[in-house]
Order: C-alpha cells, then structure tokens, then sequence
C-alpha cells in the first residue's frame, strides 16, 4: 500500500466517528451511585464510606482506561462528590492535556472560548485524541463551579526528543519540568514496564529509552501536582490518569511519595472484576456496563492540504452518498463548527451530536451547498 492510499485509509478510519453523550448527575448519596460497587482491602464499602475517606488524602488518584465510559463516570462523581463535601478544597489533574496547554484551560475556566474553541486551542485532537464527549462532562463541571484544572502531563514535543536524542538534548525549561535526576521507579513497577516490553516484542535497543519517556510522563505529571500544591497549600488536588500512571506503589503515586514522603496519597482502580487484580489500588470500584451511542460513519476519504479538506473517494454506503457528496467537494462546515481541518471536522461530529438539526456545508467548484437535517436523519441503517 503506498503513503497516499495509507493516508487515505488512515482518513477514512478517523471517520468513523462515535456519536452520542453521557448524562452525569451531582451525586453524593448512595442511592445515586447503584452499580458502582467499591471494594477496599476486599471488602465493599458504601460510596458514601468511600467519598468520607479520600476527604483524609492530599491527593487522590483515578485511574482509567482511556476509552471506558464508566470509568470517565465515575471520575465525575469522584469530582463532584468531593466537591460537594469540601467545596473548593479540591482541584482537578488530568493527564489528557500536556502542561503547555494550561493557558487553553485557563481561558476555557474563564469562560473566553467554547468547547470548540478550548479542543482546538489546546490541539486536543492530536495530543489526546480519544473521544471528546468522555471528557467534557468533567471539564464543564469544574467550569461551573470553579474548580482548578490542571494540565499535568509532559508534552508530546518533548519525549519525542528524548526518544531520538536522548535526556541531554532537552533545554534547562523543559528539564524543569520532571525531576533532575529521575526517580528510581520501584521494582515492582520495572517489572511490569519490562515484561510489558519483552510481551510486546519491543528491541533491546528501544527498551531502556521507552521506560526513560514512562518515567518522563509519571514524574512530570507528579512534579505539575507538587508545584501547584507548592503555591497553593490549603488545596488538595484530584488526579484523573490512565490505570498505570494511577496504580499504588507506581507512577504518579510513586514519584509523588519520592518527592514528598509525608504526602497522604489514596489510589483508586475501576474495570470490571477481571480487572481487579491488574494493578494494586487502595480502592478498586466495580463499573457497570455503559457505551457511547453507535458510530456515524461519514463514509469518505479525505485529503488535507492548505486548510482544506477535500474529498478523495466516497463510500458506496454511508452518509456522504446520502447527503450528495462528491470527489472533489470541500467540506466547510458540520453542525456550527468550520471545519478547516481533520481535527475540526473530528470535533464538529463529536460537538454536534444530539441537535435537533444539523447543518452541513460543502464548497463545489465554486458553489457553497449545504443541507439542514433532523439529527435522526443523519443515521444510515
């Protein structure tokens, strides 16, 4: 297959595209929190019992599997049960974004851009990439009651050079970001990395390199909650990271405790009960089963070129045949959103879901067409 027609498949993948949202209610009581089931040191406890404990920690830690659902839903009601209990005791932590995106969430917090305009400020697409509508649940949450967010992670730019030049070729800034020296990792967590490696049928060569940049993520992301706590001391901060970034005794939690050994830290694991024995957790929350809606397939491949995106092929099903697309069209606009890039057009079919109408506009030649469709129109059976 040449690079062409791998771009082009690669186009038509991102494509299909999830629709859908997930609904999130203010819950403390335990009657609100059926089929989220916690579990410490074996034994379930009440979420209520729960939520009281994490109250005793400095930070607390909720893992994820990035494209769960039910994981994203419970970091919610983690959020705004804490949040009920100790208004604006706690800020929020994410991993998703890099620490270079802060000012895109100061700005969003400010309530100066939009969700359309925060994704794109801080290059959500392209730097975090899995399904918006899993996180912003969360991110207008905190919006609405001012709660901090902080971008915890080390940027993309940065182990991407490490990776091909090595720790000595960063500058003294980005050095400042994790700490100099790194951390030893604990044993434990060495093991795991190596045998996930060797699993993996990563070389030799790239081993050591590839559990340089994991130490990289863990201890940026711990360095970004100490220095906040650093210059705000009263807060306590809510970190929202992926399941081995989150786990007891590795990771965050790990080079946290490094960095400051009397810190009260408590660990929280989510999945099903497969999952349980994973990772070790303090806590480990059983999830229900919940699922975005089905994919809308926009049925095309794209090419990209000087802010344009221009439509290489139609499918022979889909929405675009439906909608009257063609070779050549320029597609302009989806719902309210313009869509000058892949990562616009990505955002535009997350962002539009669940209107009652939504506008789609193309450029022909040099003629602007554009339908205006019920939201239930738009699903092709």
């Amino acid at each position: 297959m040449n690079s062409m027609r791998q771009r082009l498949l690669r186009f038509f993948v991102l494509f299909n595209v999830v629709v859908g949202g997930i609904g999130m209610q203010a819950v403390v009581a335990d009657e609100h929190n059926v089929g989220f089931e916690v579990t410490r040191a074996g034994q379930q406890m009440a979420f209520s019992a729960f939520l009281a404990d994490l109250k005793t920690a400095k930070v607390a830690i909720v893992g994820e599997y990035h494209d769960s659902v039910a994981a994203h839903e419970l970091q919610l009601k983690v959020l705004q049960g804490l949040q009920t209990l100790e208004p604006q005791q706690w800020a929020l932590g994410i991993e998703w974004l890099p620490v270079s995106a802060q000012a895109a969430i100061d700005d969003y917090l400010a309530d100066k851009t939009d969700d359309f305009q925060f994704l794109q400020a801080s290059d959500y697409v392209n730097r975090w990439g899995f399904d918006a509508r899993l996180v912003l649940p969360i991110l207008r949450y905190a919006k609405e009651h001012n709660i901090k967010v902080l971008a915890l992670n080390a940027p993309s730019e940065l182990t991407r050079q490490v990776s091909k030049e090595g720790l000595d070729s960063l500058s003294a800034e980005q050095r400042a970001l994790f700490p100099n020296p790194l951390l030893p990792q604990s044993p434990q967590y060495l093991e795991f990395l190596e045998d996930f490696l060797k699993n993996n049928h990563i070389p030799a060569d790239k081993k050591e390199m590839m559990l340089t940049v994991q130490a990289i993520w863990d201890q940026t992301m711990a360095m970004s909650v100490i220095n906040f706590l650093k210059h705000s001391p009263s807060q306590k901060v809510l970190v929202l990271a992926g399941m081995v970034h989150a786990a007891k005794g590795q990771g965050i939690q790990d080079a946290l405790q490094h960095l400051n050994p009397q810190m009260s830290i408590k660990t929280i694991g989510n999945g099903s009960l497969e999952n349980e024995e994973d990772f070790p957790f303090d806590y480990f929350v059983h999830l229900p089963e919940m699922n975005l809606s089905p994919a809308l397939v926009l049925g095309v491949m794209l090419q990209t070129d000087h802010q344009k995106l221009t439509v290489e092929e139609v499918n022979a099903e889909g929405l675009a045949i439906k909608l009257g697309l063609q070779k050549g069209d320029q597609i302009q606009q989806i719902g309210d959103y313009l869509t000058n890039t892949l990562a616009d057009l990505k955002l535009a079919l997350w962002l539009s879901t669940g209107q009652n109408q939504v506008v789609i506009k193309w450029l022909r030649h040099d003629d602007i067409l554009d339908i205006d469709l019920p939201y239930q129109a738009l699903w092709v059976d």
